[in-house]
């Protein structure tokens, strides 16, 4: 069940790395020669299904610097408007990506503890319960918490802009 669930995270994470690089222009630009910002979106797709635990938090982390920099090389052509999720479009995809961090996280772990159980009645399983612990466990749930913090971050600044909306609007007077 937990490999079924994970497999899925990873198709659904890898789809959306694809479709967010080439909706934003990320490897487009032949200027950039440093690595891994001229990798064209098919590698990053590539990179999340094959080593998900380390593409995707990887293409996350760096996802901001990308799309900055393929912006400056062809000129905000066909590319979103606001880096810095200043835009309704940016603040959903901030809360897009907080989400698939949360989801990312909650797999990872449940993938270690998944292993972990399977390794901890064998024979010789104590470097298996180590390393499932150590390389899946303990990365997966501080990632959950960045993603979950990101979703609720975004929600309460949401909450605040349409309280303040709503505070400048005043009705009119009658005579």
């Amino acid at each position: 069940m937990v490999n079924n669930f994970f497999v899925l995270i990873a198709i659904v994470s890898t789809i959306w790395v694809y479709a967010d690089a080439v909706s934003k222009g990320i490897g487009k630009s032949a200027g950039i020669k440093d690595l891994p910002y001229n990798l064209p979106p098919f590698v990053w797709a590539l990179l999340t299904f094959i080593a998900w635990f380390i593409g995707l938090p990887i293409y996350l982390f760096l996802r901001g610097e990308l799309i900055r920099r393929a912006k400056a090389e062809e000129g905000c052509a066909g590319i979103g408007t606001d880096e810095t999720f200043g835009s309704a479009a940016g603040r959903s995809g901030k809360i897009i990506v907080g989400a698939l961090l949360t989801i990312s996280g909650v797999a990872m772990a449940m993938f270690g503890f998944d292993l972990i159980d399977q390794a901890s009645g064998k024979a010789g399983g104590g470097l298996a319960v180590i390393l499932s612990f150590a390389l899946l466990v303990l990365p997966g749930l501080p990632i959950a918490l960045i993603g979950v913090r990101m979703v609720i971050s975004e929600w309460v600044k949401a909450k605040k802009r349409q309280s303040k909306n709503s505070k400048d609007v005043v009705p009119s007077e009658l005579d």
